[in-house]
């Protein structure tokens, strides 16, 4: 899934997945100028293009892709039924419709 990077709290995200394992030093930029700015945004863009986030939908299909869907593109169930999701749905009662916004949640990076 792609992520825009000029948006200010998807470059925060970015950068700090970026550099999640790296010395704090690094992680600090030195925005003197709006040219850095734009510079440093450009280079994440094209570092968070080259290291998509996946959906759990992409995931199992990536693992399973045989796995039948319903009409809605999704499986009958909710991630959470995998261990995609360590509480129970975010989204309430889990059916075709809200199952669609479960799978198309951005997983969370493994640690």
């Amino acid at each position: 899934m792609k992520i825009d990077c000029s948006i200010t709290e998807n470059y925060l995200k970015e950068n700090g997945r970026r550099y999640k394992n790296t010395d704090v030093r690094m992680r600090l930029a030195q925005f003197t100028s709006k040219d850095n700015i734009n510079s440093s945004i450009s280079d994440l863009q094209g570092w968070s293009d080259a290291h998509p986030r996946k959906t759990y939908l992409e995931d199992l299909l990536e693992k399973y892709p045989s796995i039948k869907l319903s009409d809605y593109g999704v499986p009958k169930f909710c991630p959470s039924v995998l261990g995609y999701q360590k509480e129970v749905c975010p989204f309430g009662r889990c059916n075709a419709e809200v199952s669609t916004k479960c799978w198309n949640q951005i997983m969370e990076d493994e640690s």
